[in-house]
């Protein structure tokens, strides 16, 4: 297959993306499942990137948009993504039922959630909380029943399952189904592994040293799970066509190990292959980041470095190219930020914390252009108690354009103030101050998505805490609903 063709089989879990690592509290890494892997979604044009982390990574730089060339990074987009100036693409995209959407719940109820916003923060009027199963750590999306509208699968780490919950169209959900998978969970991704043009859902279980693949039925369920071998206590996941065989591949990411598993039809993973890392990884992403036309894996790490390992083509991959970042960077995510044609980066100091943006040379090294507060986070001074083995970093920094003006922006949740940040592009990778927006206890990961068919983006936030998700619909200018 050709690199700018189309790659049918990667759903993009959208325009969003986390890169992260995983610190309990200070000084405290790798107890039990943290973790957790980016979603969110898009807008425009093109898909985003193939690629899901512990707090994953979806690389949206590469994707098609205003002034870009080519797809991203063989995925199928499940609304595209926000490709701004994109790079070119390894892959075109194929659509699985719009805008890729994220929420969570059985019945879905209006209301406020958690505690009164502080002052300042803004609180939205009408949020839809849905309920998940036990600690979601993350979530996706896919049209998984085929109705038009897009529903959610979320990855709940204390009941080792995940949910699918069927989308209404209106920003809520109907129905919810649970299914079994391995021993804590902490990331998923979703794309079609087996050719059929139906979603499947790809589990990282940390507890059993495998990844699950569900495939999915059509019918808004999923089959019984079959599991692969990886590298146990591994924290990230992404997925997208290494080789370039039109088969989607799986990635994953553990305490000193890179591992890939390469697709070979029905939904089947060929036994890993291990490249060493001693970074302590925490999230990966696969997008090109040199462009040579051939899908990278980008690597972050706890202690301060993010690696890119330059792909061969062939499934296979070369020495890694280094670059320095904060100690306790928590989440990541790729895009092109100034719209000068490569993909850039945006991660999250938690010790600071701070937002932080680092511009792309093309070549796999990236250097920091600028910084900017954002609320508490786990390592950071919080009034809220943490428990040992989470961080922020599961999908709480997304990435799309919420304000149609041809530049990405950025979305930050704070588990520690109850709320998310939201960051309007400038351009040249500029972020002026953010507004801050009230989601009550414990916000993890945040996707940004159309639910309820309006051509305009909203947020879904996941709460690990309380075991939910809410929405905060949004207006289409980069703002929110907020209370009268």
């Amino acid at each position: 297959m050709g690199l700018g063709g189309s790659v049918p089989r990667l759903l993009a879990i959208g325009a969003v993306a986390g890169l992260a690592a995983s610190c309990g509290g200070k000084g405290v890494r790798h107890d039990e499942g943290a973790g957790g892997a980016a979603s969110g979604t898009s807008t425009t044009a093109g898909a985003v990137s193939a690629a899901v982390g512990s707090g994953g990574m979806v690389g949206v730089g590469a994707s098609t948009g205003t002034g870009g060339a080519g797809g991203s990074t063989g995925s199928t987009g499940l609304g595209g993504s926000a490709g701004l100036g994109g790079s070119t693409g390894l892959g075109g995209s194929t659509g699985f039922g719009g805008t890729a959407s994220a929420g969570a719940g059985g019945e879905a109820a209006a209301g406020a959630a958690g505690a009164p916003p502080e002052e300042g923060v803004e609180c939205p009027s009408t949020p839809i909380l849905s309920v998940t199963g036990a600690y979601p750590i993350m979530a996706a999306a896919a049209d998984f029943n085929r109705d038009g509208s897009l529903d959610l699968v979320t990855v709940n780490r204390d009941d080792d399952s995940v949910s699918i919950l069927i989308g209404s169209g209106d920003g809520g959900f109907s129905a919810r189904e649970d299914f079994p998978v391995g021993t804590r969970p902490n990331a998923l991704a979703v794309g079609d592994l087996d050719g059929d043009d139906i979603a499947d859902v790809v589990v990282l279980n940390r507890g059993d040293g495998n990844v699950s693949v569900l495939r999915g039925t059509g019918d808004g369920k999923l089959a019984n799970k079959v599991d692969f071998a990886t590298d146990w206590g591994a924290w990230a996941l992404a997925v997208g066509d290494l080789d370039g065989d039109d088969q989607l591949d799986v990635a994953v990411a553990g305490t000193e190990n890179l591992s890939v598993l390469l697709g070979s039809g029905a939904g089947n993973l060929e036994p890993m292959e291990s490249y060493s890392t001693e970074t302590y990884p925490e999230a990966l992403s696969i997008i090109d980041m040199n462009g040579d036309d051939k899908p990278d894996l980008v690597v972050t790490g706890w202690k301060g470095i993010l690696s890119v390992f330059p792909g061969n083509g062939d499934g296979t991959l070369a020495e890694p190219v280094e670059n320095a970042i904060p100690f306790g960077t928590n989440s990541a995510v790729v895009g092109n930020l100034d719209g000068a044609g490569g993909p850039d980066v945006a991660l999250i100091d938690s010790w600071e914390p701070e937002l932080e943006v680092l511009l792309s040379a093309g070549d796999g090294v990236v250097s920091p252009v600028g910084s900017y507060p954002v609320g508490a986070q786990p390592m950071s001074d919080s009034p809220y108690s943490f428990p040992s083995d989470i961080t922020s970093s599961q999908a709480s920094l997304a990435l799309s354009d919420l304000n149609a003006d041809s530049r990405l922006d950025l979305v930050v949740a704070n588990p520690g103030s109850g709320s998310v940040s939201v960051f309007l592009g400038a351009g040249g990778g500029r972020f002026p101050p953010e507004a801050d927006y009230w989601t009550g206890d414990s916000p993890l990961g945040v996707v940004a998505v159309d639910l309820n068919h309006d051509q305009k983006l909203d947020l879904a936030v996941t709460k690990f805490d309380v075991d939910s998700v809410s929405v905060l619909l949004g207006r289409g200018d980069g703002s929110f609903e907020v209370c009268n």
